[in-house]
């Protein structure tokens, strides 16, 4: 286990000796050093008149649920912690590797699955031809820890790598926010040219539906595009000369996710894209495209309820767990505490 994530390597080295071993010291959160930055902020958005207005957010009087926050480090290895308040007003943390939410009260694990798709273009006679080769596809799960039902999120992309000489494809999840999970597909595809190209998509899926949202009507979307189009094609000017990296002058809202930062704000993270060069592209989007990420303070009303009592959960575990990026937060049934606390611990 890495050293750079201390608080989960003290958690689960106490798991390995004795399954009944209290977690890791608790800490007051007026003990909690100062919140540092991102450490790759995107940039924010002046307040301009017109941008879509702040969700309030009411909290509500009851106890403060535990929360289920995941997170990745440096080395892209996932790890899930259970955060809860003490009643003396410490901290009470559990933790386990790989992604869980909390769905209506059930943890779920988040699974993405390898699986082969056929690819049938043949570049010599350049027309397809079954059975011509096999390329890399995959599929998204949410799956319940209590071995319950298994929702797929997204099936490989099956037609479209049929008409491909070679395939791979990757699903990671962007964040989480509740029930919402934002969710990106990258794929890899070669079609008989001088190089292949990668390609980019997301979406927004609601778990309780089992269907992909758009968290933004139209209004809201006008909004964005108003504040946030000439900040993107901005940002997207070459400070080397100040010429612009785009061909032609337009950009699209491609991606959005929300950022949690170490001081316990959640934001949303814009994505806004261009076409390019191949030699200039970034690989965010795609092979000839140049993208820009913009934070906003507002969060879309769908999601805001589930923005509201994590800021102190965040901040404890900031200081807590060096390095921390955090990819998303659910607010855990307090009865789920022992279904989270028997899930398998990697390595021991």
């Amino acid at each position: 286990m890495t050293r750079t994530i201390p608080l989960l390597a003290s958690l689960l080295l106490a798991a390995c000796a004795d399954p009944a071993a209290p977690p890791a010291p608790s800490r007051a959160a007026s003990e909690q050093p100062d919140a540092t930055p991102p450490s790759q902020p995107a940039e924010t958005l002046p307040e301009v008149e017109g941008a879509p207005a702040p969700a309030v957010v009411e909290a509500p009087e009851e106890r403060v649920r535990p929360v289920l926050v995941w997170g990745r480090d440096d080395e892209g290895l996932s790890y899930t912690w259970w955060v809860e308040r003490e009643r003396e007003g410490g901290w009470d943390v559990v933790g386990t590797t790989g992604v869980v939410v909390a769905i209506d009260g059930a943890l779920h694990h988040w699974v993405v699955d390898e699986e082969p798709v056929a690819t049938e273009l043949d570049c010599e006679l350049f027309e397809t031809v079954p059975g011509t080769g096999e390329g890399t596809g995959a599929r998204a799960f949410l799956e319940r820890v209590d071995g319950g039902d298994r929702r797929e999120v997204l099936a490989p992309a099956a037609a479209e790598a049929r008409e491909s000489a070679e395939w791979t494809e990757s699903v990671r999840l962007l964040g989480s926010l509740g029930p919402y999970l934002f969710v990106e597909r990258e794929t890899y595809s070669y079609h008989c040219g001088a190089h292949g190209g990668t390609e980019h998509e997301t979406f927004v899926w609601d778990a309780r539906t089992g269907e992909p949202v758009e968290l933004y009507d139209a209004g809201a979307r006008a909004a964005l595009e108003r504040v946030m189009e000439p900040a993107a094609k901005q940002a997207l000017a070459d400070e080397s000369d100040g010429e612009s990296l785009l061909f032609g002058d337009e950009v699209h809202r491609t991606r959005v996710r929300p950022v949690f930062e170490p001081n316990g704000i959640v934001r949303m993270e814009h994505q806004w894209t261009g076409a390019t060069c191949y030699a200039c592209s970034d690989g965010e989007w795609g092979s000839y495209t140049v993208s820009t990420q913009l934070l906003t303070d507002e969060l879309p009303p769908a999601v805001a309820p589930h923005a509201a009592d994590i800021g102190d959960a965040l901040r404890f575990l900031h200081g807590e767990v060096e390095g921390l990026v955090v990819g998303g937060v659910s607010k855990a049934d307090p009865d789920a505490r022992d279904a989270f606390e028997a899930l398998p611990v990697e390595g021991c």
